[in-house]
């Protein structure tokens, strides 16, 4: 799918960035992987939304629902040197009158102020949705419904999970929980997905003649997560020095 570079102010930024930038290429083509038609028929597309938000390629999509998962000092050359800067960003990806998530506390005042300005249906981890663990070590997902409150209840998680993991899962639920149709949101559909959910590169632990344990954590904030889950593991038997990091 080729999209045409829009009009407005999104144009109006790329230029801006060419004329700071000659060397670095910025477009509004993309390929979105539809080859053969393949995700032509998708019933649901996924898309990430790449640097800030408001400016990346994907945003020209007019998508039913956008997620934020939360809000870390990263690309401040680009975005600004502040949390509310880049969360004003992020924010570009809000549409008008559709759903939108946000999967931390507090939530930033510049999406708070988008979504009313436009009139997106913003849904926020903590006021309409949240998680609780219980005694037998599983966790419950619930969202205070209109018609009740909708929850799910003995849902399992890897034991590397820490807050971030089960906050992210918490949105993914919620968002999924607005599709047309929705999914089935059961202990039983969902505890297989939850289980495996180690994207590459997260987190991901590869044993050959040593474990390894690959992340990309590149700002501050995922470096706590990081330190966070290195803190789940077992200790290593035979003391620190069979510990090796690589940055």
């Amino acid at each position: 799918i080729k999209l045409p570079l829009p009009k407005g102010d999104i144009a109006e930024d790329l230029k801006g960035y060419r004329e700071a930038a000659p060397r670095l290429t910025i477009g509004y083509s993309g390929d979105w992987g539809c080859k053969d038609g393949l995700l032509a028929g998708a019933d649901t597309w996924l898309l990430e939304v790449g640097l800030g938000g408001r400016r990346d390629a994907v945003n020209a999509l007019a998508a039913d629902v956008a997620v934020i998962t939360t809000i870390g000092l990263d690309h401040q050359e680009w975005l600004g040197d502040s949390i509310e800067s880049i969360a004003a960003e992020k924010a570009g990806i809000l549409r008008a009158g559709s759903p939108a998530f946000y999967g931390d506390a507090p939530v930033p005042a510049a999406i708070l102020a988008r979504a009313a300005e436009i009139g997106a249906d913003l849904r926020v981890l903590g006021r309409d949705f949240g998680f609780a663990h219980d005694a037998t070590g599983s966790w419950t997902w619930f969202w205070p419904g209109s018609g009740g409150v909708q929850r799910v209840d003995g849902l399992l998680a890897p034991r590397h999970w820490t807050p971030a993991q089960f906050r992210n899962a918490t949105v993914a639920l919620a968002t999924l929980s607005r599709l047309t149709p929705p999914p089935e949101l059961t202990a039983a559909f969902l505890n297989p997905v939850l289980l495996r959910s180690s994207p590459p590169g997260r987190f991901q632990v590869v044993r050959r003649e040593h474990e390894w344990i690959l992340d990309v954590a590149h700002n501050p904030q995922a470096a706590a997560v990081l330190r966070e889950q290195l803190a789940t593991l077992a200790p290593p038997t035979g003391g620190p020095g069979d510990v090796t990091v690589v940055l």
